[in-house]
């Protein structure tokens, strides 16, 4: 059990690298499941996306009212949880982000 620092670079320490990596992570949890597990449910992954999308977004908008006093961090929060959903549910349908495409 060892304790890991990740330092992001301040190029990066935006909401669309926080959003990518977010949905990339959500494509991530898929892509390994499948590998270990040859019985992966999709439709399963499937749920699990969609519910993270709505709660994600739910919370994204009642988070919104934070922006009025200067917390944008709370709706990037949300929409991290959302993004993770969206990159579990493209992976269950077999679509994939290709971050660095030729």
């Amino acid at each position: 059990k060892a304790i890991v620092y990740e330092i992001v670079p301040p190029s990066r320490a935006n909401a669309k690298w926080l959003l990518l990596r977010a949905l990339r992570t959500g494509q991530t949890m898929v892509y390994v499941d499948s590998a270990i597990n040859k019985k992966t449910n999709r439709l399963k992954w499937l749920l699990a996306g969609l519910g993270r999308i709505v709660l994600g977004s739910s919370l994204a908008v009642i988070a919104s009212g934070c922006v009025i006093v200067g917390k944008h961090h709370c709706v990037i929060k949300a929409l991290r949880i959302a993004s993770r959903g969206v990159g579990i549910l493209m992976a269950s349908l077999n679509v994939w982000y290709e971050e660095y495409k030729t």
